[in-house]
């Protein structure tokens, strides 16, 4: 499962399940167990200590990051100019503060972050991540 970016004001979520002659059979019951699992995430909430971890390995990721193909960088650049300064194109999408009063204020230093730096950044997160799930319901989904 994971979203996918396809256009500035469009997200799509995609859950994909290979099924065993048994899983065809019952896939409307499938079905149902994924919706039953999306709602208990949507009632539940994400526990805060995983946005901290996520962030985390997201930064992992930045850090560590391997090169890709040269045609993928250059896309990435390009969308990157679409939404920041020249300045800020490589490291802007991956490396500014998460909270919109904050957006246009570049990490001060390169020590990898661990945690978020306000209480605020985390909230707008724990918004964001819930208005998402409200809008993952049956009438929502194509299958």
């Amino acid at each position: 499962a994971g979203g996918e970016s396809e256009l500035s004001d469009f997200e799509s979520f995609e859950v994909t399940a290979s099924l065993t002659r048994l899983g065809l059979e019952n896939v409307n019951s499938v079905i149902e167990s994924i919706f039953s699992m999306i709602v208990m995430i949507r009632d539940k909430s994400v526990p805060k200590y995983i946005y901290n971890e996520v962030l985390q390995l997201e930064e992992l990721g930045w850090r560590f990051s391997s090169k890709g193909g040269v045609g993928n960088y250059v896309q990435g650049l390009s969308n990157g100019l679409q939404d920041y300064p020249p300045s800020l194109c490589v490291a802007g999408p991956r490396r500014l503060a998460l909270c919109e009063e904050d957006s246009s204020k570049l990490l001060a230093s390169n020590a990898a972050r661990t945690s978020f730096d306000s209480k605020g950044q985390l909230d707008f997160t724990t918004k964001l991540v819930a208005d998402f799930t409200d809008n993952l319901t049956v009438d929502n989904a194509m299958y």
